[in-house]
């Protein structure tokens, strides 16, 4: 009989322990949830200011290539920010002994440019950088990305 007993005591007590060890379970996978929950609310409403901030950055240089292109083709007018205009280049110069300092340049400096050199200009659109390069074809994506890789004989850099 205390046998019996024992089991009417000890199966409750067992089937108690075991709902609070699930209900403990289920708590902390909802804890896990709501972190999880957070952090893709937080990054959904960081990538839609990006994307809002993209949007405007592409209409600006749609703008500006159209307006560029108009320019070019009418003859007429030249577009605001073109390199064309001497105030624009004039900023740049002064943008790039502002960064470097004073910049001696002598004949010599002259001599080694050859006839066909010029300056490309790019844009670095992650960045908003300004790259001047005598180098032409950094606008292909594979030249300007492993242009420093290139000359190596083992390249083990991850791409």
């Amino acid at each position: 009989m205390i046998w019996v007993s024992s089991i009417l005591v000890i199966l409750p007590l067992g089937l108690f322990l075991w709902a609070t060890y699930k209900l403990y379970l289920a708590r902390r996978q909802e804890a896990v949830n709501l972190t999880l929950y957070l952090g893709i609310e937080e990054l959904h409403a960081r990538t839609q200011a990006e994307i809002k901030k993209n949007t405007g950055l592409v209409e600006k240089a749609k703008s500006l290539f159209s307006g560029q292109k108009n320019s070019e083709f009418s003859g007429t007018e030249r577009a605001a920010g073109s390199f064309d205009d001497p105030g624009m280049l004039a900023t740049v110069i002064t943008t790039i002994i502002a960064k470097d300092g004073n910049m001696r340049l002598s004949l010599a400096d002259f001599e080694k440019v050859n006839d066909g050199d010029y300056v490309s200009v790019y844009i670095d659109t992650a960045t908003q950088d300004l790259i001047l390069s005598l180098k032409h074809d950094l606008a292909t994506v594979d030249s300007y990305l492993l242009g420093t890789h290139r000359s190596a004989e083992t390249d083990d850099t991850y791409h």
